[in-house]
C-alpha cells in the first residue's frame, strides 16, 4: 500500500522533514497516482540545483525517455548537469529499458568536465558502457584532473575499459 499523496506532499513542505525529502520525493516518483506524477513534474526544476537530483530521479521514473530528454534540455550549468548525472546514474542498470538513452545522456553531460565525468563513470560502468574511454583518456592525458578522487574514478574506469578491450580503445593517460 502506497502512502497518501497528500501526506507525502505535506512532508515535502515541512522543514522538520528536510532530511527525508529525497526519499519522499522518490516515493512520489514511483507512486502510480496521476496526482503524484503531477507533483513531480511541477517541482522537478523548482528546487535549487544542489538538491534537485532526487526530483530528477523521480522525473525519470514518471516520464522515462521523455523525462530524460526534458532533463537534458534544462541542464544548462555545472550544478544542473551534476544533478542530472546523479539522477541518471541512479537509474544505470543494463536491464533498464532506458539504458541506451541514459548512457548517451550521461556522456553528453560529462564531456569536457573531469569532475562531472568522475561522477558519470559510475553509471557508465554499471551500464557496461566503455565508449567514454576516449574522453576519459584525453582528460587524464591533458592533466585536466586536479582532484585526486576524480582522477581515481577516471583511472579506474579507464583501466576497466582497457581490461574489457572495448572496441576503439585508445591507450595512454595512465
Amino acid at each position: 500500500m502506497a502512502l497518501e499523496i497528500d501526506w507525502l506532499a505535506a512532508r515535502l513542505r515541512d522543514p522538520d522533514w528536510f532530511g527525508w525529502w529525497p526519499i519522499l520525493t522518490q516515493m512520489l516518483g514511483i507512486h502510480d497516482a496521476p496526482a503524484a506524477q503531477a507533483i513531480v513534474r511541477a517541482r522537478a526544476f523548482d528546487v535549487p540545483a544542489a538538491t534537485r537530483a532526487p526530483w530528477l530521479m523521480a522525473l525519470v521514473e514518471v516520464d522515462g525517455a521523455a523525462g530524460i530528454d526534458h532533463i537534458l534540455s534544462r541542464a544548462s550549468g555545472q550544478e544542473e548537469a551534476r544533478a542530472a548525472i546523479r539522477a541518471f546514474v541512479a537509474h544505470a542498470d543494463p536491464e533498464n529499458e532506458q539504458a541506451p538513452a541514459l548512457a548517451a545522456a550521461i556522456k553528453r553531460l560529462a564531456t569536457g568536465d573531469p569532475n562531472l565525468a568522475a561522477e558519470a563513470v559510475a553509471g557508465l560502468r554499471a551500464l557496461g558502457d566503455w565508449s567514454f574511454s576516449h574522453e576519459v583518456a584525453a582528460m587524464l592525458a591533458g592533466a585536466q584532473v586536479a582532484d585526486p578522487a576524480a582522477a581515481f574514478a577516471l583511472k579506474s574506469y579507464l583501466a576497466t575499459a582497457r581490461r574489457k578491450e572495448a572496441p576503439g580503445m585508445i591507450s595512454g593517460a595512465d
